[in-house]
């Protein structure tokens, strides 16, 4: 005798009705809008019966409802069948928990020979990430948890998107090494940057700062004359030897090994009152630490008595070289900017007289 009993109740938007008890004896049913579907819901609740004894009629109508779309969804194809598939194929490396794979990615990123200075960053910030998501499988932290994390952390914005961008790069490499399929930190929005103006030193100020450490710190010359009139980076100075200085060709050749994006990069077109600064000095005026250069850059402003200002020496290159100029262009390239020059003309344009532009591309060592 079927466990499972069919009825009809006139006068309700859904008459047809499957009726059954379960294995503790309470009544139960379900109802439908057509008799089509009642059968065919009844007599998979008895195909159930049949199969797994009255424990089977013990049934969440609402999930039992769902398996029955989905089942339509597939076609046709049992769900259990669609589920033994996905079991055999999915990917085993998809619950790979995300520990493992930023110790994966610093370990590819090492053996790529990238610069210690960036490990250094990649280190400290995908550190930080791990011990807040440790356990955690990759595939299982998406948007929202990446966007809340990102901007829940107590930086600038500046800050926030280079944290985006190390998270961008871990989440590819695992989509390369095929333990996801996607990259949830695409959607993520980028933290919104409002640059300050730059801050520079006036003409008489970059006089005294030089002439300063050409009396009281002829090494450190080297370097200074590289941040004012070539525009180097303080954290490139340190790497910067004597022999990629081309005094004959006039232009400074980075390796690949150390060049940003890992490109083999020359600067030419550097203005020539840089040569006479770098041509007394000895090879050993480049073998100064990044922590030392500062330092002792440090001494020589306060000897000067000139007020320390954030990368001021950088920021006087591209503002007198782009016044100087008047080629937006030419200044990106030995800046080595890619893409559009629009920074250039928004923050450096007309920040200096051009005749201080002409004056600070004169300045020359003293003569003795």
């Amino acid at each position: 005798m079927s466990k499972v009993t069919k009825e009809k109740r006139p006068g309700r938007k859904s008459p047809w009705g499957a009726v059954w008890k379960d294995s503790e004896g309470k009544r139960k049913s379900k109802f439908f809008r057509t008799q089509d579907k009642r059968d065919a819901y009844a007599k998979d609740l008895e195909e159930r019966l049949n199969k797994h004894g009255t424990t089977a009629l013990d049934v969440d109508v609402a999930k039992w409802g769902r398996y029955r779309e989905l089942e339509e969804k597939l076609g046709g194809i049992p769900l259990e069948v669609a589920v033994d598939y996905y079991i055999k194929h999915q990917r085993p490396q998809a619950t790979r928990p995300i520990d493992e794979v930023v110790k994966a990615f610093i370990e590819d990123r090492e053996l790529a020979g990238v610069s210690e200075d960036y490990l250094r960053h990649v280190r400290k910030e995908l550190e930080r990430f791990r011990i807040a998501f440790s356990g955690q499988p990759i595939a299982l932290i998406g948007t929202p948890e990446l966007t809340k994390w990102i901007y829940a952390l107590p930086y600038v914005p500046e800050t926030k998107g280079n944290y985006r961008k190390r998270l961008h790069a871990l989440w590819r490499f695992a989509m390369l090494q095929g333990w996801i399929s996607d990259n949830p930190v695409q959607a993520v929005p980028v933290p919104k940057i409002t640059r300050p103006e730059p801050v520079i030193y006036n003409l008489e100020e970059v006089r005294q700062i030089l002439t300063k450490a050409w009396e009281t710190d002829r090494e450190l010359i080297g370097y200074l004359a590289l941040a004012f009139f070539a525009g180097m980076r303080g954290t490139n100075l340190e790497r910067v030897d004597f022999e990629e200085i081309h005094f004959e060709d006039k232009c400074i050749v980075i390796p690949a090994k150390k060049a940003k994006g890992g490109r083999r990069t020359v600067i030419q077109h550097l203005p020539q009152n840089l040569w006479p600064w770098l041509k007394p000095l000895k090879k050993s005026a480049f073998t100064i630490s990044k922590r030392d250069y500062y330092k002792r850059r440090e001494r020589v402003l306060l000897r000067a008595e000139i007020p320390a200002k954030r990368n001021a020496f950088r920021h006087c290159f591209a503002s007198y070289h782009v016044n100087w100029r008047g080629n937006a262009n030419q200044t990106a390239l030995i800046l080595t900017h890619e893409g559009s020059t629009k920074t250039l003309f928004k923050h450096y344009h007309q920040a200096v007289k051009k005749k201080d532009a002409v004056q600070y591309f004169k300045l020359l060592p003293p003569k003795e």
